[in-house]
């Protein structure tokens, strides 16, 4: 099995409001979530003599990406991800820059806890919508 280091070659793109790709690499800290499930549909019949199965379609869990805080004009992670809210952006997440995920995803919330003294940092929430491209 290769094992890929992940930091420092991770890539996170997402869109702004006017479609423009925006490369958050630099800003993102973590991702929870991330992935895919196929679950099994019971199929079973009347004269089956056990169960049967078939793959049903493919389902994505809720996943968020934590951030450290930037409202830089445009390109900052925190000015991308607040206007992006309640809309479907394009998403690529790369843990070792060429392999992962990408798709469109609905941007469900941001949200900002903090510890008094830290390095601020934000969770924007998304859900994949319809397939998703694995690399």
């Amino acid at each position: 099995m290769t094992k890929y280091a992940v930091s420092g070659t991770s890539v996170v793109t997402i869109d702004d409001t006017g479609s423009t790709a925006r490369n958050l690499s630099a800003y993102a800290v973590s991702v929870d979530g991330m992935g895919y499930v196929k679950p099994a549909l019971d199929v079973t019949g009347m004269s089956d003599t056990a169960e049967r199965q078939l793959a049903d379609i493919q389902r994505h869990p809720e996943f968020s990406i934590e951030f450290i805080w930037d409202d830089t004009a445009s390109s900052g992670s925190w000015t991308v991800c607040k206007k992006i809210v309640g809309f479907i952006v394009t998403v690529s997440i790369l843990p070792d820059g060429t392999l992962g995920l990408a798709g469109e995803a609905y941007c469900s919330g941001v949200s900002m806890p903090f510890r008094i003294g830290d390095a601020l940092h934000f969770t924007a929430t998304f859900k994949w919508d319809n397939s998703v491209t694995i690399t």
